[in-house]
């Protein structure tokens, strides 16, 4: 018998072992010292009404006017992805209250077979952010919120779809050099841990390089910014105090009242304890509960059984305290398929999921299966305007904890 033939193809894979000493080392680069690195995706992180965005805005203007400390020499571009805040009424006054040159900060517009209006989308468009980068000397790109720049089809609760955009993403910032920010939401429900209170999967918090924590104390009006991760600076960076301090911009229309982040030194509370500070005499179950609605409602009020308990074990919640939780919650429980090839998908009471698809479970996130777009026309970037592993496999029996659901 002649031995097998040789492969002959170009595109064979192969393992390339390169040792340690043929690796170059280099210094970290900071956009902002031992807070946001460059070349790294960072997120910021806290719930709503404590100045995360006003923050970002803050950090686009220092950039902008090179006064920001860290290693950038020189003004430097910003390109802002806004999902939410308009930017007539809210982006540019912020910026201008914040004394931003407006020539360097970025709008970033997408086309579409020469149809304008449609969002970036990760993992389609970090090919064209690259480019967009390079061409507009850009030293940071603000996505705000990080979530509304993922492709609708990916679910951002499944580690493997929130890495499927972030990976290609973390490439793009060491190939540029550029900070990319991401702005992110913490659920109210509290955790052990800042990171694994952050909204989608924990991929999120593991696969940025530093996270910037904001907090605010609803009685005395204190806030703090945090250091809640960091992989590649100093582990003793000091919390800061900052304040929302109100500014008014004159526009064309008449005056415009906004919000000005400023720092106020080194804080003397801490970010658990503000985030904490309203738990006192709620139980793990209602905080579970909380968890658990905050968790459908960001997967459209509905998610698969196995899912949801997964999460919640990421999550440091207990399943019998998850059973209890569920009901506390009015969360309904619906079979789908039969035999062994069934599964259950909990569900708001608002969002009753359907029955059963013929043994087959169907859920592929709050949005389908991920497909890729159509080929969309390079970014285009505008200078604002105006003045200026499963906890138990599907086919497995369940835990006693789980014996109805």
């Amino acid at each position: 018998m002649s031995a097998p033939a040789a492969e002959t193809r170009d595109d064979v894979r192969t393992l390339r072992l390169t040792p340690a000493s043929e690796i170059t080392p280099k210094p970290v680069r900071w956009a902002w010292r031992d807070r946001l690195p460059l070349g790294e995706v960072s997120l910021t992180a806290g719930r709503a009404g404590v100045g995360k965005s006003t923050f970002l805005c803050w950090v686009a203007a220092r950039i902008t006017r090179g006064d920001l400390e860290g290693d950038l020499t020189g003004p430097h571009g910003v390109a802002i992805v806004a999902g939410e805040d308009s930017w007539e009424r809210t982006i540019v006054p912020r910026l201008i209250a914040t004394g931003a040159d407006l020539e360097r900060v970025y709008r970033v517009d997408v086309t579409q077979a020469d149809v304008a209006g449609y969002s970036l989308s990760l993992p389609a468009d970090t090919d064209r952010l690259a480019v967009a980068i390079g061409d507009h000397d850009l030293a940071a790109v603000v996505l705000d919120p990080l979530l509304t720049a993922l492709h609708s089809g990916l679910d951002a609760h499944r580690d493997q779809d929130v890495r499927q955009a972030l990976t290609p993403l973390s490439q793009v910032a060491a190939a540029t050099g550029a900070a990319i920010l991401g702005n992110a939401h913490l659920r109210k429900a509290s955790a052990s841990d800042v990171l694994s209170m952050v909204s989608g999967s924990l991929a999120f918090g593991a696969v940025a390089r530093a996270v910037l924590g904001f907090a605010a104390d609803a009685d005395s009006g204190e806030h703090v910014l945090s250091l809640v991760k960091s992989n590649l600076g100093r582990g003793d960076v000091p919390d800061l105090a900052y304040r929302l301090i109100s500014a008014t911009v004159e526009t064309d229309d008449g005056p415009s009242e906004v919000a000005r982040f400023t720092l106020d030194g080194t804080a003397t509370r801490q970010l658990r304890d503000l985030l904490t500070g309203d738990d006192d005499g709620r139980t793990e179950r209602d905080e579970a509960a909380d968890w658990l609605t905050e968790y459908l409602e960001e997967s459209g009020g509905q998610a698969p059984a196995a899912d949801v308990k997964r999460a919640a074990s990421r999550a440091g919640i207990a399943p019998r305290t998850l059973t209890r939780a569920r009901g506390r919650a009015g969360v309904a429980t619906t079979r789908q398929g039969f035999g062994q090839g069934a599964s259950y998908v909990w569900a708001l009471p608002s969002c009753r999921p359907h029955g059963g698809h013929g043994g087959q479970d169907t859920h592929a996130g709050p949005h389908g299966p991920y497909v890729a777009p159509m080929e969309p026309s390079p970014l285009r970037l505008v200078p604002p305007e105006g003045p200026p592993a499963d906890l138990w496999a599907d086919d497995e029996p369940p835990p006693d904890e789980w014996a109805d659901s």
